[in-house]
């Protein structure tokens, strides 16, 4: 009788210690929206070509949020120009309409995020990014940008390539400014073309 007062003693010990675990992890107190990532249907990048009114965009797509978006035709730059660009982001499935802004969400959390852009092997000797916003620590965000190209080898009328562009989420990583976050919100690369 006492062996199985002792043991019965030992399993409520045991089950309160799991229970209060458990209610202590599921805390509302804990919870923290700044570290969550976040949820884009629509990226739209404009690029202003300058001294022109010529406007270049591009645009991915994934209406259903499954993940499988796509981009919708090839932007085409042209050589030896500057390009005032931009990106907005939206979630498009948001149920409340201040919930599908997403490019305001990162601006207010600039210092959670990085754009990294990467132009393929057969662009990068023609074309250059260089980030031009910064958040409060003084470190690269990306929403605002510069596109520089040059002039093609001669001979070669235009170059076909891509642009890969990462929205990078430090949640557990510190911002660096030039180191990738442990999360992406954003990984896609987009068909591009640079003619003279």
């Amino acid at each position: 009788m006492k062996m199985y007062s002792h043991i019965s003693l030992k399993m409520v010990a045991f089950a309160c210690i799991v229970a209060f675990t458990s209610i202590s992890c599921d805390n509302p107190a804990d919870d923290d929206d700044a570290g969550e990532q976040e949820f884009i249907t629509k990226v739209t990048i404009r690029l202003e070509e300058q001294g022109s009114t010529n406007v270049v965009s591009i645009i991915w797509s994934d209406p259903d949020g499954d993940g499988k978006g796509d981009f919708v035709g090839t932007a085409a730059l042209k050589t030896n120009k500057t390009y005032k660009g931009s990106i907005e982001l939206l979630n498009e499935l948001a149920d409340k309409p201040e919930e599908r802004d997403i490019t305001k969400e990162i601006l207010e959390e600039a210092d959670e995020h990085q754009f990294f852009y990467t132009f393929s092997s057969t662009l990068r000797p023609y074309a250059a990014i260089t980030i031009t916003d910064k958040d409060k620590n003084n470190l690269p965000v990306g929403l605002k940008f510069d596109v520089v190209t040059s002039a093609l080898p001669s001979g070669t009328a235009s170059q076909s390539g891509t642009l890969n562009i990462v929205l990078s989420h430090y949640s557990t990583i510190k911002k660096a400014g030039t180191n990738p976050g442990n999360e992406e919100d954003v990984n896609i690369t987009a068909p591009l073309s640079l003619s003279n």
